[in-house]
C-alpha cells in the first residue's frame, strides 16, 4: 500500500505503513512518491538535511520503520 500523503505547499508528510517498514530505503521511497522530482533534486534535498524522519535528518540510504 502507498504512504499517506498530507501535503502543505512546501512540506510533503508520509506515514510509513506496515508492510513497507524496514523493506525500503528512504531514497526509493521519495522517488516512488515523488517521480517529478529528478535524481539531482533528491540528491540535493539528502545533502541539505531536508528529509527527515521523526524531526531528524537522515541519509538516503536509511530504512524506515512503521509509524516513521
Amino acid at each position: 500500500s502507498k504512504p499517506i500523503i498530507v501535503c502543505p505547499p512546501e512540506r510533503f508528510h508520509w506515514l510509513v505503513p506496515i508492510d513497507l517498514a524496514g523493506t525500503i530505503r528512504a531514497d526509493i521511497l521519495i522517488n516512488q512518491n515523488l517521480p517529478v522530482l529528478s535524481r539531482r533534486a533528491r540528491v540535493e534535498l539528502f545533502s541539505k538535511q531536508a528529509v527527515r524522519i521523526n524531526g531528524r535528518p537522515i541519509a538516503k540510504g536509511f530504512k524506515v520503520s512503521p509509524g516513521d
